[in-house]
């Protein structure tokens, strides 16, 4: 693992950052640095930008706190132009906080690496869950409304399916989205622990999802979900059939579209869902929005 040492290159690496990385908002950046170091005690990622270049690496700012990428962590392939990653909102994996040094470590490396792994396994699982059904993809198409090609390139893992492609294919299946990607991880026994939680990453409006409960003779779930700022999800009707759904607001502002009607919940805010119906999931705000969902599978 690369790191800091010398005390220029530890000096430029904060100066990188100017004032969210030596003043500016207090409150925000100890609030950022807390939400960080939760997420490495979790495994889970967190979302930064790539702003400029120190010795050995990049700069990244994770809301206000200054992290530090090595140049062998940007990517799976070496990278000949990072022009296009600078400035970009993207997740990273916490690798190191040293407390002493002040200095957080992080890859997007670690991020594509775990991406590519869950996205292996889950197109082994839609081909498992396919066959075992007698289905060919012509079959699976009609019954999803997903086309052929796509299911094809899933499968073969020459697409990333979007949040909304998975719960049709999922409906399909008579699944919910939760217990498909389970299926998919599996994570064994009644204690489920933190680090074995599957987390998945929507590739359209990169929300993050955490499965934190799903077991087959079981009938609630339990997720919990990241929406970036700007972003909106949207799911058909179809993926509410024969579950009941609640969203619990954590943190942030959300916006629920739901049969028509909108609802704008703010943190503690609680909704329960009616009938099947389209539904959009949007954060319209600048910060990030967390939510709980509990489904109750009928």
């Amino acid at each position: 693992m690369s790191t800091i040492r010398d005390e220029g290159t530890l000096a430029r690496f904060e100066d990188a950052l100017g004032e969210a990385a030596t003043g500016g908002d207090k409150a925000r950046r100890e609030a950022a640095r807390a939400r960080t170091q939760t997420a490495h005690a979790r495994n889970e990622p967190v979302i930064g930008r790539m702003v400029g270049r120190v010795r050995g690496g990049f700069t990244v700012d994770l809301d206000g706190v200054a992290a530090f990428l090595p140049g062998t962590q940007i990517d799976v392939r070496p990278v000949r132009d990072v022009g296009p990653l600078i400035g970009v909102e993207q997740p990273f994996a916490v690798f190191k906080i040293d407390r002493p040094a002040g200095v957080i470590v992080v890859s997007r490396r670690a991020v594509q690496e775990t991406a590519r792994r869950a996205e292996l396994q889950l197109a082994d699982r839609l081909k498992l869950e396919r066959e075992s059904r007698g289905w060919s993809l012509a079959e699976l198409a009609e019954r999803s409304g997903v086309s052929k090609a796509m299911v094809s390139k899933i499968e073969r893992l020459e697409a990333s399916p979007t949040a909304a492609t998975l719960v049709r294919l999922a409906g399909a299946f008579d699944l919910t989205l939760a217990a498909l990607l389970a299926r998919a991880e599996t994570p064994a026994g009644p204690v489920i622990r933190a680090a074995a939680q599957p987390v998945w990453r929507d590739p359209a409006s990169g929300y993050i999802r955490r499965q934190l409960f799903e077991r087959e003779d079981h009938p609630l779930e339990l997720v919990a979900v990241e929406l970036p700022p700007g972003a909106r999800v949207g799911f058909p009707a179809s993926s509410y059939a024969r579950i009941r759904q609640v969203v619990w607001v954590i943190g942030g502002n959300l916006v629920i579209e739901e049969a028509g009607a909108r609802r704008e919940l703010s943190s503690g805010d609680c909704l329960a869902f009616g009938p099947p119906a389209d539904s959009v999931f949007a954060n319209e705000t600048r910060e990030p929005c967390t939510y709980l969902v509990v489904v109750a599978r009928s």
